[in-house]
C-alpha cells in the first residue's frame, strides 16, 4: 500500500499546472492585445470592414477654484498617440480624418470675494476621433503584428 505520490507524479502534476498557468497567461495577453487600439484595428480589418474609427484621449484638464480666489487652480496633461496611429496604418489602414472634441467631466463653482458673482471652472478630457479607411495598396502581416501598443 502506497501512502503518498511519487516524485514523478508530483513533477508531472507541477508541469501540468505550469502549462495551464502559461496558457491562461497567454490567453489574457491575447485578450488585452485584441482590446488595444492596434488589436481592434486588426480584428476590424479581418472582419472585412472598409473603415475603422477609434477615439483616444489626448488631454486632461482638471480645474478648480477656491472661495474668493481670483486665480484658477489647474492641472493639465497631454498624450501623443503618433506611435499608435502609425501602428494602425501599418496594419492596413490609412488615416482619413482626425477631429478633436472636449468632453466635460465636472464643474466647480465658488462665490467671488464680496459677493460679486461666481467663479466657474470646468474640467474635462480632450478626445481625438480618428477615422481610417482600408488601404488596399498595403498588405499587412497575416494575423497582425501581435505587438501591443499602449494607448
Amino acid at each position: 500500500m502506497r501512502l503518498g505520490k511519487s516524485e514523478e507524479e508530483r513533477a508531472a502534476e507541477k508541469a501540468a499546472a505550469d502549462a495551464a498557468a502559461r496558457a491562461r497567461q497567454e490567453e489574457a495577453e491575447r485578450k488585452a492585445w485584441l482590446a488595444s487600439p492596434v488589436g481592434l484595428a486588426v480584428s476590424t480589418r479581418e472582419s472585412g470592414a472598409g473603415f475603422f474609427e477609434i477615439q483616444l484621449e489626448v488631454g486632461v484638464s482638471r480645474r478648480g477654484v477656491g472661495w474668493g480666489s481670483p486665480d484658477w487652480e489647474e492641472e493639465r496633461s497631454t498624450t501623443a498617440h503618433t506611435d499608435v496611429l502609425s501602428a494602425i496604418e501599418a496594419e492596413g489602414w490609412r488615416l482619413e480624418h482626425a477631429g478633436y472634441f472636449f468632453m466635460p467631466t465636472g464643474e466647480t463653482t465658488a462665490d467671488r470675494f464680496l459677493g460679486t458673482g461666481q467663479n466657474v471652472a470646468v474640467s474635462g478630457v480632450t478626445m481625438g476621433a480618428y477615422l481610417f479607411r482600408r488601404d488596399t495598396s498595403r498588405v499587412p502581416p497575416a494575423g497582425g503584428t501581435g505587438t501591443a501598443v499602449n494607448a
